[in-house]
């Protein structure tokens, strides 16, 4: 959990050693204005802690190529 300009955030996954965030895009972060408003929150997030690295994971990813994110996220981590 961080806070962010409108109160709490809850990060999906993160290893706070690193400052490595992943969010898991589900459905619902497609629906109406919903990125907008991730888009929103992350942004501000990464303004308040400019050390935090973010990537983002939709789901449908993680079920039709999940080698191509978890590289992604292997890379990001061996950065640290």
């Amino acid at each position: 959990m961080r806070t962010g300009k409108n109160g709490r955030v809850y990060l999906d996954v993160f290893w706070e050693a690193q400052g490595v965030h992943v969010e898991i895009q589900g459905a619902q972060h497609f629906e109406g204005t919903a990125g907008i408003d991730d888009a929103l929150r992350f942004n501000d997030l990464g303004l308040r802690d400019p050390g935090l690295r973010s990537l983002q994971v939709p789901v449908l990813g993680l079920r039709t190529c999940p080698d191509k994110f978890f590289e992604q996220i292997e890379q990001l981590l061996a950065s640290s």
